[in-house]
C-alpha cells in the first residue's frame, strides 16, 4: 500500500452549496479544477504563490473550505440535512504532470473520516490508498437520506480501521476493488443493544460490497453478510447462534428459528 508523501504540501479549504443529485460530479470538477489551478501556481516564483479564490478574490495561499449541502433532499420532505465539510492537503510535486495526491479530511458533526488519495487528469476514478475514520452512525444516516428515500434511526459508532481502492465516476459513481476492515460499537437499532460487531468488506467480480459481519457475547454468536449491489439493491443475512437456547438474547424472537438454539434473519430490497 502506497503511502502518500505531503511535506511539500499546500493546504486549501473550500466553502460551497452544491445540489445533492449532482454533489459527486460537482467534486470531480473541483479535483481537475485545482489540478489546474495548483500547477499554473507551482511554476511561479518561490514565495510568490498566488492562487485564485474563484470568483471574488485572490490571495497568496490557497485557503478554502466547501460545506456540501444539498438544494433538496431526494425521497422526503424534510429539511435539507448538512453533507459536512471537506478539507484538503496537496502535494504540488506531481501536479504539473497531471496527479495529484491529497490528504482529504471530511466532517459531519462527530463523525470523521481521513483518505491518503491520487487522482489523474485522464482517470475516470479516485484512488484511495488509506483511510480511517470514526463515524456516528446517525450521522451516516442523516447524509443517506440527502441520496435516498432510505430512513431508518440508530445509534452508534462505525470505527473504520482501514479501506483502500478507488470510486469511479464514470459510467456511474460506485467503488473498484474495495476492501477493508473495521467494527461497529454501542448500536441500539429499535429498542435492540448489540454488542460489538467486527467486519471486513471486499468487493466481488460483480462490483458487489460485501461486508462480512461477526460479533457476540456470553453464550451466543452472530455472523452475517450484507451484500450492496450497483443497481440499488441490498440483501442481509443475520445468524445468531447460542451454546444453548436459553442464552439466545431476547430480540431473537423477531427472528426465524431455524432451531431451538438458532435464529436467522434475511432481508433484501432497494435501498436507492
Amino acid at each position: 500500500m502506497r503511502k502518500s508523501n505531503l511535506r511539500s504540501a499546500d493546504e486549501f479549504v473550500w466553502k460551497r452549496h452544491c445540489a445533492g443529485s449532482d454533489v459527486f460530479a460537482r467534486c470531480r470538477s473541483v479535483v481537475h479544477l485545482a489540478i489546474a489551478e495548483f500547477a499554473l501556481a507551482a511554476v511561479k516564483l518561490d514565495g510568490v504563490h498566488v492562487a485564485e479564490k474563484p470568483p471574488y478574490q485572490r490571495g497568496i495561499r490557497a485557503d478554502r473550505r466547501r460545506s456540501l449541502a444539498p438544494a433538496g433532499n431526494i425521497g422526503s420532505a424534510g429539511p435539507s440535512p448538512e453533507l459536512g465539510e471537506i478539507s484538503w492537503l496537496w502535494r504540488r510535486g506531481d501536479l504539473l504532470a497531471g496527479v495529484a495526491d491529497a490528504r482529504i479530511v471530511w466532517r459531519l458533526q462527530d463523525s470523521r473520516l481521513t483518505a491518503e488519495t491520487s487522482h489523474t487528469l485522464t482517470a475516470s476514478e479516485l484512488r484511495i490508498h488509506s483511510a480511517r475514520g470514526r463515524l456516528s452512525m446517525p450521522s451516516l444516516l442523516s447524509l443517506a437520506a440527502a441520496f435516498t428515500p432510505f430512513a431508518m434511526e440508530a445509534e452508534g459508532i462505525v470505527n473504520l480501521d482501514e479501506l483502500h481502492g478507488a470510486v469511479a465516476f464514470a459510467p456511474e459513481v460506485w467503488p473498484v476493488a474495495m476492501q477493508g476492515k473495521g467494527s461497529l460499537d454501542g448500536v441500539k437499532w429499535m429498542g435492540i443493544d448489540l454488542p460489538r460487531i467486527d467486519f471486513v468488506l471486499k468487493q466481488n467480480a460483480k462490483r458487489d460490497l460485501q461486508i462480512a459481519l461477526k460479533g457476540g457475547e456470553g453464550g451466543w454468536r452472530l455472523t452475517g453478510d450484507l451484500i450492496l449491489s450497483p443497481n440499488g439493491r441490498y440483501n442481509l443475512n443475520v445468524d445468531v447462534t447460542a451454546s444453548r437456547a436459553e442464552e439466545l438474547p431476547q430480540w431473537t424472537v423477531m427472528m426465524r428459528k431455524k432451531r431451538r438454539n438458532q435464529a436467522v434473519l434475511k432481508l433484501g430490497g432497494s435501498w436507492l
